[in-house]
C-alpha cells in the first residue's frame, strides 16, 4: 500500500514533465557551458571536442522534446474523432481498454460456455440404463450415448485456449494502464533527464522509448487490430454467427432393446448428429479466439517490441528485440 501511494505521490510531482524535461536541457548547458569554459583556460583541445559533442546531443534532445510537446496537438485531434474511437471514450487509451473488455467478456462467456458443453457432455457419455432380458435372469447395464464422450478432449484442449488468450488480453490492459498512468508522467520525464548526460544517455532514450511506446503505441495498435476485426466481420458471411445464437443438445434419443447388439454403433452415430450445431459454434468461437483473442495482441505486442527498438535507436540505445519478437 505504502508503494503504491509512493508511486501516485511521484506521478503527480512529475505531472509537469515539460518543466522538467526545460530544467534537464538547461542543467546541461550550464554544465557545457562549464566544460567548455575550462577547456579554453587549459587550452585542453580533447575536453572541447567532448563539449562539441554534447552540443549536439542537447540540440538533438531538444529536438525531441520539442517533438513530444508538438504531439499533444496530435493527440488532442484523435481524441476528438469519433471516428477512430469507442463510444462513451475521450481518448485513444480509453477506447484501447473498452475495446479490450469487449473482448474478454466475448472470451469470458466462451469459456463458461465451454465448460457448460463439457459438462454436459460428460453426463451424457457417461448416464447407464439398465434392462432385463426375456427371462427376466439376464440384468443389462449400458451407455446408449457413450459416444459424447469423444467431445472431452476437444473441450478441454478448447478451454485452454481461450483461457491463454484471455491472460494475454489481460496482460495487454495491464500495459496500457501503466502507460496511462507513469508513462508520460515518471518514465519521459526521467528518461529526458538521463539523456542529458553522456554516461546515462542510453538508458535515457531506453526510458523515453518504453514511455511512448506503453502510451501510445499499444493502444492505437489494438485500435488498428479492432478496425480489421469489424472489416473482417462485415465481408465475411461465413463467420457472420454469433455463439450465442447456436444450440447444442446432448440428447442421443430413446433406446430399444431390439437394437441391443448395435448399441455402439447407434451410441456414436447420434453423437455425430450433434457434430453440425458444434461445428456452427466452433465457426462462432474460431472468429472471436484468433481475431480478438490472437490477432490483435499479437499485433499490438509486436508494435510494442519494434516501436521499442526504433524509439530507443533514435534516443541513442541500440537493443535488440530480436528475442522477444520470437517469443510473441
Amino acid at each position: 500500500m505504502r508503494a503504491l501511494i509512493f508511486l501516485f505521490v511521484i506521478s503527480a510531482v512529475f505531472a509537469a514533465w515539460q518543466s522538467f524535461a526545460l530544467l534537464a536541457l538547461t542543467t546541461s548547458v550550464v554544465l557545457l557551458a562549464l566544460i567548455y569554459g575550462i577547456a579554453i583556460a587549459f587550452s585542453v583541445n580533447e575536453l572541447k571536442l567532448v563539449a562539441k559533442e554534447e552540443l549536439y546531443q542537447i540540440i538533438a534532445t531538444a529536438l525531441i522534446i520539442a517533438l513530444l510537446m508538438g504531439s499533444d496537438g496530435l493527440l488532442n485531434a484523435i481524441s476528438t474523432n469519433a471516428d477512430l474511437l469507442v463510444e462513451g471514450t475521450t481518448t485513444v487509451q480509453g477506447s484501447a481498454l473498452a475495446i479490450l473488455s469487449n473482448y474478454a467478456e466475448r472470451l469470458e462467456n466462451a469459456l463458461e460456455r465451454i465448460k457448460e458443453l463439457d459438462l454436459e457432455a460428460g453426463i451424457a457419455g457417461s448416464t447407464t440404463r439398465s434392462c432385463y432380458g426375456a427371462s427376466s435372469t439376464a440384468y443389462l447395464t449400458f451407455r446408449d450415448c457413450g459416444g459424447f464422450s469423444m467431445y472431452n478432449p476437444a473441450f478441454s484442449v478448447a478451454g485452454g485456449v481461450v483461457g491463454a488468450a484471455l491472460g494475454v488480453i489481460y496482460s495487454i490492459k495491464n500495459l496500457i494502464r501503466l502507460g496511462v498512468g507513469f508513462g508520460f508522467t515518471i518514465l519521459l520525464p526521467v528518461g529526458i533527464i538521463l539523456r542529458t548526460f553522456k554516461f546515462t544517455r542510453g538508458a535515457g532514450g531506453l526510458v523515453i522509448a518504453f514511455g511512448i511506446a506503453l502510451y501510445l503505441i499499444i493502444p492505437l495498435a489494438v485500435l488498428f487490430g479492432d478496425m480489421l476485426v469489424k472489416e473482417f466481420e462485415e465481408n465475411s458471411s461465413t463467420y457472420s454467427t454469433e455463439p450465442s445464437s447456436v444450440s447444442v443438445e446432448f440428447d442421443c434419443g430413446g433406446f430399444d432393446l431390439k437394437d441391443l447388439y448395435r448399441t455402439p454403433t447407434m451410441a456414436a452415430n447420434r453423437a455425430a448428429s450433434q457434430v453440425d450445431g458444434l461445428r456452427q459454434l466452433l465457426r462462432a468461437y474460431t472468429k472471436d479466439v484468433l481475431m480478438r483473442g490472437i490477432l490483435v495482441p499479437a499485433i499490438a505486442l509486436l508494435s510494442f517490441a519494434s516501436s521499442l527498438s526504433a524509439l530507443a535507436a533514435l534516443g541513442g540505445a541500440e537493443i535488440n528485440v530480436s528475442a522477444l519478437a520470437r517469443f510473441i
